[in-house]
């Protein structure tokens, strides 16, 4: 770790051949976490067939994100776009198990092919491996591209209380909220999620009670709550209210 740590040190000093040096002492003990920052290190200074190799082993070593960098990297990089080996090598990492790429899936066939259908299919693979970001990213598919509020409803409730998805909650209260004008399940699923730390819910729980319930005391608490964990909004509408959050 203090091998890795002193190759993170170097890397941010623009000092590579330093983190080289480290990494790979780090790598050498075991670390692949170190293998793969090589990796990163080759892809930022556009090194990419060195790049390349480093993701491969990574991923043939046994850890999945080798192969999801290597498959960013083919889909994302215009220096070296390819994307039937980009889905390829997601497809080598979810093999593995890693819910993530999965996700990563998914997220091509929305944003690159308009192919909600594949979308769905891998969003749900993802949710399978108990992965938070496919959940919220199926909900989000359904709510506001779909515009299938119901099923939405359905994936963000079940992203929460199966996979403890904290943004599956949030954004079920969003869809409450705005959408829905329900004041009271935004309520409670706000809650749910600010249970859980998320400040954002904390926040937009005073914003409700200020303006849609006219309930200033409510509102008053629950910025509070977010200006001690730095929501520099809630610091402001406490500010407004002629109120101190210490």
């Amino acid at each position: 770790k203090s091998a890795h740590n002193l190759g993170v040190y170097y890397y941010k000093n623009f000092k590579y051949d330093e983190a080289y040096k480290w990494f790979m002492k780090s790598y050498k003990t075991g670390d692949l976490n170190s293998l793969l920052s090589i990796g990163l290190m080759y892809d930022q200074q556009k090194k990419y067939t060195e790049a390349i190799k480093i993701y491969k082993k990574v991923g043939e070593l046994g850890e999945p994100e080798g192969y999801r960098s290597l498959g960013i990297l083919f889909i994302k990089n215009k220096d070296v776009k390819n994307d039937k080996k980009g889905i390829r090598y997601l497809k080598k990492c979810y093999e593995m198990g890693y819910g993530l790429c999965a996700g990563g899936l998914g997220t091509y066939y929305e944003e690159y092919k308009k192919d909600y259908k594949k979308a769905i299919e891998w969003y749900k693979k993802g949710f399978e491996l108990k992965n938070e970001e496919s959940t919220s990213r199926l909900g989000l598919l359904y709510e506001e591209i779909l515009k299938d509020y119901d099923k939405a409803i359905y994936w963000y409730a079940k992203g929460f209380n199966e996979v403890k998805c904290i943004d599956c909650a949030f954004n079920l209260a969003m869809l409450y909220n705005i959408d829905k004008k329900d004041y009271k399940k935004a309520e409670e699923w706000y809650k749910k999620a600010a249970n859980l730390k998320e400040i954002s819910a904390m926040y937009n729980l005073g914003y409700m009670f200020e303006y849609d319930l006219k309930d200033k005391i409510n509102a008053i608490i629950w910025y509070k709550k977010a200006a001690k964990l730095g929501h520099k909004k809630a610091i402001n509408k406490l500010n407004d209210l002629g109120v101190s959050y210490e």
